[in-house]
């Protein structure tokens, strides 16, 4: 799974990373989508973070993350498959970014 991260600014022959001002789960790009989105967020300090896809009767279908993470921009890209490599069926999907004292979610929806 391709995973971007940080921000950085150049300010003359230096780079400087610039932290989130809070913990943010952004909404997935393109929304629908068909068969990949992309889906970023922000994390404003270390923590362990998981990043889990869950389908409408609440059962989790992929975890694309779950580790600990630098403070930062991050971007991730979800497939449309599961755990085990099963393509997902069309549907609404749920995208949810837990750390330890926070928790965010999205709807997503995976069109065929």
């Amino acid at each position: 799974i391709p995973i971007n991260f940080g921000l950085t600014l150049e300010v003359g022959n230096e780079a400087i990373n610039i932290i989130p001002i809070k913990n943010k789960l952004h909404q997935n790009y393109p929304n629908p989508f068909n068969p990949i989105t992309s889906i970023p967020f922000d994390i404003i300090k270390n923590d362990n973070i998981r990043l889990s896809i869950y389908n409408v009767k609440g059962e989790m279908i992929r975890t694309l993350i779950n580790s600990n993470l630098n403070p930062g921009s991050y971007e991730v890209r979800w497939n449309g498959r599961s755990d085990s490599g099963v393509i997902s069926s069309a549907g609404m999907y749920f995208v949810e970014l837990k750390g330890t004292n926070f928790r965010q979610t999205s709807k997503m929806i995976y069109l065929k």
